[in-house]
């Protein structure tokens, strides 16, 4: 197969689609979510990606020491040891603290792909 076929390309796009069960009705299509089982191929590429793309974001400072999702000694553990330090720090000084939390179901299927590649073109 040639790089110049037009086909190279394919290889980096066809995933074979499983729909995997999450809880409730097995006959309602709410209750399952799609999984994409890639190729391994697709699997190094991703790998290199997240690691160029991360060491783009670390150098240019991007992304913020609170953000927890997705980084090296980080996870919801730390972010919720976090939070609470902060609820204490205010507390110890006298001060009120007010959480609002949100839970955000299927929140990658309604963003706003065109917004956030602007973002990222933004950015560099």
């Amino acid at each position: 197969m040639s790089i110049n076929s037009g086909t190279f390309p394919e290889l980096f796009k066809v995933a074979r689609v499983k729909p995997l069960y999450k809880k409730g009705d097995t006959y309602s299509i709410q209750n399952y979510r799609p999984i994409s089982i890639l190729p391994v191929f697709s699997k190094i590429l991703e790998k290199i990606m997240y690691s160029r793309l991360t060491m783009f974001l670390n150098k240019h400072n991007i992304i913020t020491e609170v953000q927890n999702g997705f980084r090296e000694q980080k996870s919801t553990i730390t972010a919720i040891q976090s939070f609470i330090e902060k609820i204490r720090e205010a507390l110890d000084g006298g001060l009120r603290a007010v959480g609002i939390f949100f839970y955000l179901t299927k929140a990658y299927g309604v963003l706003n792909h065109r917004i956030l590649l602007d973002i990222l073109w933004a950015y560099g």
